[in-house]
């Protein structure tokens, strides 16, 4: 090993920018923007996840959606497979009268693939909920976490990608937010791909 030491695992770093919008007119006029940014910087060790999306829209000259996602998310892998996690997310959405959710909480989780070809994992966990509203009383309570993520990218470039997460209250029973992004992506050209 002194001679002919194993290499040393490089980093890797995937991400997306994407930019998306829309525009109606006829009986209602209609526009919509979005922005969203996504990263993924790995070790052998060691994933950091982040996330961001912003969405805007007016329809008749009056602003109708206005909401700020993001999400930081840190993996340690103690095996090649089983990790631990701490997930960080939060929320503005004007017209949900939050004016920030903060949701953290570890957890542990399973990578059952993780090739180029596809992906899998399955994550469960505890979080705390907080919620800081513009009108109204501030809540915060405690939440189990469910997530699942999965990828596959067929042999044209064209990938779909899932991810599911649901956080059951601890405190209500029957009371659950879930938050499901799917995406179906084409590769143009350049780095360059619709979504």
């Amino acid at each position: 090993q002194a001679i002919n030491p194993p290499p040393v695992p490089t980093t890797t770093f995937d991400g997306s920018i994407t930019l998306g919008g829309n525009r109606q007119s006829g009986n209602t006029n209609r526009n919509a923007l979005s922005a969203a940014f996504d990263a993924v910087i790995k070790s052998s060790k060691q994933r950091f996840t982040l996330g961001l999306v912003t969405n805007y829209a007016e329809e008749d000259k009056q602003v109708t959606e206005r909401n700020t996602f993001a999400r930081f998310k840190y993996d340690f892998f103690f095996t090649k497979k089983v990790y631990g996690y701490l997930n960080n997310e939060f929320l503005y959405d004007r017209f949900k009268n939050l004016k920030l959710r903060t949701v953290i909480g570890p957890g542990v989780g399973y990578q059952v693939w993780d090739d180029d070809v596809k992906s899998l994992a399955f994550e469960t966990g505890l979080a705390y909920y907080n919620e800081d509203r513009n009108e109204g009383g501030d809540q915060s309570w405690a939440s189990a976490r469910l997530a699942a993520r999965f990828a596959y990218t067929f042999a044209a470039g064209i990938k779909f990608s899932e991810n599911l997460t649901l956080y059951p209250s601890l405190e209500n029973g029957g009371e659950f937010t879930l938050r499901n992004e799917a995406a179906v992506t084409t590769p143009i050209a350049f780095g360059w791909a619709l979504q």
